[in-house]
């Protein structure tokens, strides 16, 4: 049978098949196992380290509630600090003299101090 006669199947199967025999031709990678298969195998683990991690935090959260005793006399004489932060902001604020956007909260803060 004339590979023109045969079925685009078996000329496929056929193509493959010489290239995994012949190193100097043409080679397909290797089949995988699905990626499935490995999500499967460690979702057990973060299912286990997300349980540790929760109860842990509960734990911690309601033995430091247990032992809060109320504000203390000596904290008030420190300052308080605010720390603002933000990744992707420059001088676009209204207290640097930007005029295009409008940052009335910062802009308090940054006079006023609170």
């Amino acid at each position: 049978m004339a590979p023109a006669q045969m079925d685009p199947a078996r000329i496929a199967a056929a193509r493959i098949t010489t290239a995994y025999s012949h190193p100097t031709t043409f080679s397909l990678p290797r089949s995988r196992p699905p990626s499935d298969a490995k999500l499967e195998t460690s979702r057990p683990y973060w299912r286990v380290a997300l349980l540790a991690v929760s109860l842990w935090l509960a734990c911690t959260g309601s033995t430091r509630a247990q032992q809060s005793e109320g504000p203390r006399g000596d904290r008030s004489a420190r300052p308080n600090i605010v720390l603002l932060i933000a990744d992707d902001l420059g001088k676009e604020l209204g207290c640097y003299d930007y005029e295009v956007a409008r940052t009335p909260n910062i802009d308090a803060v940054a006079t006023q101090g609170t």
